[in-house]
């Protein structure tokens, strides 16, 4: 009693051969999501250390710092570190509608819709701090650092200039500019 087996060898071939096809596609997308999320890791640490130690930004031990929409933490965590003695307060809030505390240092990564309002509200800001490390959509950038000439240069590039020094510290690339709200 032998039975031949009725099936047709190519068909099932074909058929393995998407599957694999699809498995390689999914595994390659999760290659290349780790490979992001690596260089994310590595910018937010390169942006940390620059904002944490550089310039009048560098933080000292007295030094009281605000930072506004601080995500997941990870910024957090590095500017906890850099004082010796240390006080986590956490607002909740609009920080357009809220008073801001006496800070010395302030660190923040905005949406662009709030951008020009923070801004100001901190060019208003009395007591005087000594130092912002603001992280904003590029195009709003410009135009804080704009000069007078170039295209982008305009009432916010004049005002904000006019109150206090702007520099561009680096840029960053998209996947890592990720505000929260």
């Amino acid at each position: 009693l032998r039975r031949s087996v009725d099936y047709d060898v190519d068909t099932y071939a074909t058929q393995l051969e998407q599957i694999l096809d699809q498995k390689i596609d999914i595994l390659t997308e999760l290659r290349d999501k780790v490979k992001s999320f690596r260089s994310a890791l590595q910018e937010e640490e390169q942006a940390s250390k620059q904002i944490t130690t550089s310039g009048s930004a560098a933080i000292g031990p007295t030094d009281v710092v605000l930072e506004v929409g601080p995500g997941t933490g990870n910024m957090t965590v590095k500017l906890l570190e850099k004082g010796k003695k240390y006080k986590l307060q956490i607002l909740v809030g609009d920080v357009l509608k809220t008073d801001l505390p006496f800070f010395d240092i302030c660190v923040a990564n905005l949406p662009y819709q709030i951008s020009s309002p923070f801004v100001f509200k901190l060019l208003l800001h009395r007591p005087f701090f000594r130092c912002a490390v603001l992280m904003f959509q590029r195009e709003f950038a410009m135009r804080l650092v704009a000069q007078p000439g170039d295209k982008l240069y305009c009432r916010l590039s004049i005002n904000t200039q006019l109150l206090a020094r702007v520099d561009h510290l680096m840029k960053v690339t998209l996947h890592t500019d990720r505000p929260t709200n």
